[in-house]
């Protein structure tokens, strides 16, 4: 069930409506504030904006690195697949039938 929810990142405060849980929600909401303003104090010409599309950039590339990562091991696993089902026959084949 979605609920209401608000959380406050990069001193803006947001009503957000999810399914997740407001645990879940406040943990993402304090990590990317933490990177936000991590990012902010390191760099004083970094505005909060600059930060925040910065974190999302830094996201959107680890999630294509994951994904690409699990479509290589999904790729990995089809061939080991085909591998194993080529040797079962081979081996099947090698089973002297009963007449």
């Amino acid at each position: 069930m979605k609920e209401k929810y608000t959380v406050k990142i990069a001193g803006t405060e947001l009503r957000l409506i999810t399914e997740e849980s407001e645990e879940y929600l406040a943990e993402l909401a304090e990590s990317l504030d933490k990177k936000i303003n991590d990012l902010v104090l390191t760099n004083k010409r970094c505005s909060r904006l600059d930060a925040a599309i910065i974190c999302a950039l830094e996201t959107m590339d680890e999630k294509a690195k994951i994904e690409e990562k699990i479509n290589n091991l999904t790729l990995d696993y089809e061939i080991q697949i085909e591998d194993l089902k080529k040797e079962i026959d081979r081996l099947n084949k090698q089973i002297p039938t009963k007449k």
